[in-house]
Parts: structure tokens; C-alpha cells; sequence
């Protein structure tokens, strides 16, 4: 009885590398999309008036998401992809300098967690997509 061995390693590697783009794009929008329901919500630190308005809006305390007042910070969330040969990446970020003082605090300024607590509240659903395998 002869027993042959057949590898199947180029066939299983060509279909990773085909996923592996859409994957790692559905990952970085689960964070993204995580990240929107961050930011959305009533928040509970101190009340300001708005400038030149008669309107306030409620601050977010200290170790809260940051309260949204214009918006800029949730307009300005982007997914970035890098796709080079043999090298798949994407970036979910924001190119607001402000964003890291948020999420990190200040010498003056207690941090408002947003990144982290999205991309852990993500997290299980990124490690599903890279459990399908490819698909």
C-alpha cells in the first residue's frame, strides 16, 4: 500500500492572501462603527452655554466618552487600508491633534476614554471575522 502526500500549502496560502484585505477592512469598520456609538449619548459633567447662543449642552465628566457639541471629532474618524505585496494593513484614527489629549488626558485634563473602550467593545467581533478563515 503506498500512501502519497499531496500538499495543499500554495492553494490554502493564495486564499488567506485573497481574504485577508476584505477581513482586516471589516475589522477596522467594526471599530469605527464601535467608535460612532461611543461618541453618541447623553453625557454627565458639567453644563455650558453654548458661545453666542442661548442653547447649553452637557459636558462629559472625567473617565467618560467626550460629549459631542460639533461634531468634529466624530466626522473626522477615518479607515485607512495599506495593501502591499505580502503586507496587509488599515488604520482607524483620527488626525485631530485633540483626539490623543481626549483619550489620554492632559496635565490639566482628566482622560476621556473613546478609542480603547470602542475597540475592546469590537473586539470580539474582529477575532469572529479572523475566525471564518478565508473566505
Amino acid at each position: 500500500m503506498a500512501v502519497r502526500l499531496i500538499s495543499n500549502f500554495r492553494t490554502v496560502v493564495a486564499k488567506v492572501e485573497k481574504s485577508l484585505p476584505t477581513q482586516v477592512m471589516r475589522a477596522c469598520h467594526e471599530v469605527r462603527n464601535e467608535w460612532l456609538n461611543v461618541l453618541s449619548g447623553a453625557r454627565s459633567g458639567r453644563t455650558y452655554r453654548v458661545p453666542g447662543t442661548r442653547r447649553t449642552y452637557t459636558a462629559s465628566a472625567p473617565g467618560e466618552a467626550p460629549a459631542q457639541r460639533l461634531g468634529d471629532l466624530r466626522r473626522s474618524i477615518r479607515v485607512q487600508p495599506r495593501i502591499e505585496p505580502g503586507r496587509v494593513q488599515a488604520r482607524v484614527g483620527s488626525d485631530l491633534e485633540y483626539a490623543v489629549y481626549l483619550e489620554y488626558g492632559t496635565r490639566t485634563m482628566q482622560p476621556r476614554p473613546h478609542l480603547r473602550i470602542a475597540y475592546e467593545r469590537a473586539r470580539p467581533r474582529i477575532e469572529a471575522i479572523f475566525r471564518e478563515g478565508p473566505i
